[in-house]
């Protein structure tokens, strides 16, 4: 018996080998067995499949544990490529083995594909991070400048690809990255770590365009699906978050570079006990002036989320931002329609937006959530709103707490005050100097600023009167010098 199991295990690699375009790891030496590792024969692999230049070619990594990484898989292919996991990837436990290879002290991410068009990752295969060995070393908590730890699945500069059927438990750092992509679609993946595993995101999109999530089960201790700066057209359906952070755009304004998010559309998902549903956070004290609009969430269920609906523009954690200034990112064209379920807070709906740029366009539309928290004196659940102008639609419970849209020259005096400053300055070191009065050569420079940032900038006269020049982009303005003054003293 022993020589026909022999046999038949030869014949079945040799029939592998001789099939056109599929290369099997097993050909290329690795031994599958969770204690030698196998990452030269995946490295290998990759280098034959991605030079097969006569169609679709196909990596195969048959069912078996395969200790591996880190590893690296670059592009360009001679063609289109099939990542076929029916087995299980197992991550190193020692942290030696992703020592940073370069002088920004990052670790190596565990598994990374870089420059590949037409990329296919499916099977039923896992990808194992072992986190639980590496979750004592993450000190993002307590330290601005921590050292990333690896990882999971990387997708860098991908176009036209795909990532079915998988699954990834217990990453050290985020599951699954997607930067620099175009075109790409994750579906029917599952993602799970326990809910106090430290920055275990499940997906994070940054710097990519044309990208959707459908019908995937994920569960972190971090959140489900993270969208980044710089990031256009993301559909997100049929996703069901728990436990996690829920869906989130941000945090934005971190970054001197951040780029506008716009194009978001999310529906019919689940959030199970998740400690938000879906959230937008921004940096208070940002550095940098993004937009995020044009989202829209629709046909959602909460179970018991802590956080059902919220935008937070004063997002500081673990005091990592001098928080000296409201954020600087305008948020506007949001939707938020057709909610239900239960939340385990009081406040339902928190909409805490920036005072120098208050939230936009915003939609509540047919909301029912019930209050189902741990506090019996609490009855019902309630809405809170920070500088958010909108409209409310249908069923509405909580009550809307939105303000209707106000022109520029009613803006309350606490908007007044700030008058739009970064936009409306002739010179950034009036800013920075924090003067009183910074000199513009023309009032239309001032009214563009505003056109352009969408901002509203109050202008003093050397008469002393004022002009709001957001209203008056079609009335001419013949006053050679302005003072465009930053009320510090209002």
């Amino acid at each position: 018996m022993p020589l026909l199991l022999l046999w038949l295990i030869i014949t079945l690699r040799v029939a592998a080998s001789n099939e056109e375009g599929v290369f099997n790891v097993m050909n290329y030496d690795a031994k599958a067995d969770a204690k030698v590792d196998d990452s030269k024969a995946f490295l290998s692999t990759w280098s034959a499949a991605c030079s097969y230049s006569q169609g679709e070619s196909t990596m195969l990594i048959p069912e078996g544990s395969y200790l591996v990484g880190p590893l690296t898989f670059k592009g360009q292919c001679a063609g289109k490529v099939k990542f076929q996991l029916n087995g299980n990837l197992l991550a190193s436990t020692n942290m030696d083995d992703f020592a940073p290879k370069k002088s920004n002290g990052t670790m190596q991410n565990w598994v990374e594909f870089k420059y590949v068009d037409g990329l296919n990752i499916t099977g039923g295969g896992v990808l194992d991070g072992q986190g639980a060995s590496a979750w004592p070393y993450n000190n993002c908590t307590v330290e601005k400048h921590c050292t990333r730890l690896p990882i999971t699945l990387v997708l860098s500069f991908v176009t036209s690809g795909s990532v079915s059927g998988i699954s990834s438990i217990d990453s050290k750092f985020f599951h699954m990255v997607v930067y620099g992509c175009k075109e790409m679609t994750i579906d029917s993946v599952t993602i799970r770590a326990p809910h106090d595993s430290p920055n275990t995101d499940g997906i994070h999109i940054g710097a990519s365009t044309v990208v959707s999530v459908l019908s995937s089960t994920i569960g972190t201790g971090d959140d489900c699906i993270s969208i980044g700066p710089d990031v256009t057209n993301v559909t997100i359906t049929n996703v069901t978050c728990g436990p996690g952070h829920g869906i989130s755009v941000g945090s934005l304004g971190q970054g001197l570079n951040d780029k506008h998010v716009e194009g978001l559309t999310v529906t019919k998902c689940t959030f199970n006990r998740s400690d938000n549903g879906v959230r937008i956070k921004t940096w208070q004290t940002s550095v940098s002036s993004p937009i995020a609009a044009h989202f829209l969430f629709q046909d959602m269920t909460m179970i018991n989320v802590r956080n059902p609906i919220i935008i937070d523009q004063r997002y500081c954690p673990n005091s990592h931002c001098n928080a000296t200034e409201p954020s600087k990112v305008q948020i506007k064209d949001v939707k938020f329609r057709d909610f239900r379920g239960t939340s385990s807070s009081k406040a339902a709906i928190s909409l805490v937006c920036s005072e120098w740029y208050p939230c936009q366009d915003i939609e509540l539309s047919n909301i029912a959530l019930d209050y189902n928290g741990p506090n019996p004196d609490i009855k019902n659940a309630t809405s809170i709103c920070v500088n958010a102008q909108g409209t409310s639609f249908g069923t509405m419970n909580p009550k809307s707490c939105l303000t209707p849209p106000q022109s520029s020259s009613h803006l309350p005096n606490s908007h007044r005050k700030y008058s739009q400053r970064p936009f409306c300055l002739a010179n950034s070191r009036c800013l920075e100097r924090r003067r009183p009065f910074c000199v513009m050569p023309l009032a239309a420079s001032c009214a563009a600023a505003s056109r352009v940032a969408g901002a509203h900038c109050l202008a003093r006269l050397p008469s002393g009167g004022s002009v709001n020049f957001h209203s008056l982009f079609l009335v001419p303005v013949l006053v050679p010098i302005i003072l465009v003054r930053n009320n510090e003293d209002d």
